[in-house]
């Protein structure tokens, strides 16, 4: 299945303007205004050190890192969540800091134990940095446009190879909130283009005659793969997103029950997301060293949290209800809450924002070639349920013993299940192929049109996000 010019050229569009917007959002964000990006600096540094596992320091997760680094941080920190222009002298004792090799042990738990892969464009570009002596800050400044390029490549690639749902990934794509997540040395805005990477492939794996074997040798089959591998190390719920890689319309159990072949039959539909699972899971136990902890409150205790969900399982539906707000929170930080989660868009930017996704989602389910309801019906409970792993590993890890709510909920852990969203959207015209109103040429008008409103209303909202971030750090 080849690529479609229209594709190819929506692509290409989209990378231009996600490339003017990341590019301006380099030259007016100052260091480490996006949130936890301190700590995945130093996880960055530490991989760039060849250090995959996490280290215990105390009790604790971190690494060795160079000594500048802390000092890079030290000299930014009393200017950090300020939302003011940097001042010269703050520019100038940054631009002094020159890297030292004065290993220095450094704690960042929240960020030790996520998996290597979306760190490596930075971790790359420090090495880099080190070699063509680099001060720090532009090292830093260097690894953060080289996630962005990688960040904005990848989710144009992921544009142009879907078979379907392409209105609800460039909508998704073009947030304020994603574009600035791709501006800061964080696995944040990769983790959410491999998302809509891996969302492209499947629907182009759904669209063929489903195949059984020994782990299918296909590039499509083996990226998907990857991608779904790299996501599960990255944050452990979406580990489930793997179960996707199941063709919804390949034999049953039942059928490879009985057929001779039965392990080589068995392999493809169930021993590649297993495979994926049972990865994370022994990342999981390997990176989060015994005996450390996430979070140094002593009210944050995930053993306990745990055993008091499984012990009182009635408290699950109280603590859902009560998340409420935490939810509302989410649908703006999906869009987009900038900064540390401190500038914040006019409300007319959320309902626009939101008026796009939906347009984009009818779009999608006016395409002529997607998903039946039977496909699209067994994406719904997979993607439910990694929203709800989500909230209960925030509940457990990041949230005081006993709590009414969950705390911690940020939209950037929900934005790549959007993506996965072109999965879970059936086409009306497959579904009701019969149905005389589904054949009319209205049909496409309404959906091209739809899909146009959809795109321009994001990027008026998006315009918005870049105009209040230069005037939040440049004062103008």
């Amino acid at each position: 299945m080849g690529l479609s010019r229209r594709g190819v050229l929506v692509a290409a569009l989209y990378f231009l303007v996600a490339l003017a917007s990341v590019l301006t959002l380099s030259s007016v964000v100052p260091p480490f205004e996006a949130p936890d990006e301190p700590a995945h600096f130093l996880k960055a540094d530490s991989i760039a050190r060849g250090q995959v596992r996490p280290r215990v320091i105390g009790d604790e997760r971190g690494g060795e890192v160079d000594g500048a680094i802390l000092r890079l941080i030290h000299t930014y920190q009393p200017h950090i969540t300020k939302l003011s222009p940097v001042s010269p002298a703050v520019a100038d004792d940054a631009a002094a800091v020159r890297w030292s090799n004065d290993h220095a042990q450094v704690t960042f738990s929240n960020t030790a134990q996520y998996g290597p892969f979306f760190y490596l464009p930075q971790a790359v570009t420090l090495v880099l940095g080190r070699l063509i002596d680099l001060s720090v800050d532009e090292s830093y400044r260097l690894a953060r446009v080289a996630g962005a390029l990688t960040s904005i490549l990848l989710a144009s690639a992921a544009i142009a190879l879907a078979s379907w749902g392409r209105p609800l990934l460039v909508v998704m794509l073009l947030t304020p909130m994603y574009l600035f997540l791709t501006v800061s040395v964080s696995q944040d805005g990769l983790l959410i283009s491999v998302a809509a990477l891996y969302a492209a492939l499947l629907t182009r794996l759904w669209s063929r005659t489903p195949e059984t074997g020994w782990l299918t040798v296909d590039r499509t089959f083996l990226v998907a793969l990857a991608c779904a591998w790299m996501l599960a190390l990255a944050r452990p719920p979406y580990m489930l997103l793997a179960l996707l890689l199941v063709h919804p319309r390949g034999p049953g159990v039942q059928a490879l029950l009985r057929r001779r072949n039965f392990l080589k039959g068995l392999a493809t539909p169930l021993l590649a997301p297993a495979v994926t699972i049972a990865s994370a899971i022994l990342w999981l136990f390997w990176a989060h060293v015994p005996g450390t902890r996430l979070a140094l409150d002593p009210t944050i205790d995930a053993g306990a949290q745990l055993k008091l969900i499984l012990t009182q399982p009635w408290r699950i539906p109280l603590i859902i209800a009560n998340s409420g707000s935490a939810i509302e929170d989410v649908a703006s930080h999906i869009i987009g809450v900038l900064g540390w989660l401190s500038i914040v868009l006019h409300s007319w930017a959320y309902a626009v924002g939101w008026w796009a996704i939906a347009l984009a989602a009818i779009a999608v389910l006016l395409h002529r070639s997607g998903a039946s309801f039977r496909v699209a019906g067994a994406a719904w409970p997979i993607i439910l349920t990694v929203c709800g792993g989500i909230a209960l590993a925030l509940y457990v890890t990041w949230t005081p013993v006993g709590a009414s709510r969950v705390l911690g909920m940020q939209g950037r852990y929900f934005s790549p299940l959007f993506s996965m969203g072109v999965l879970a959207l059936p086409s009306l015209p497959v579904a009701f192929a019969g149905a005389r109103l589904m054949r009319g040429r209205w049909v496409e008008y309404v959906r091209e049109g739809m899909a146009a409103l959809a795109c321009a209303g994001m990027v008026l909202v998006l315009m918005h996000g870049l105009v209040l971030v230069r005037h939040a750090y440049l004062g103008v």
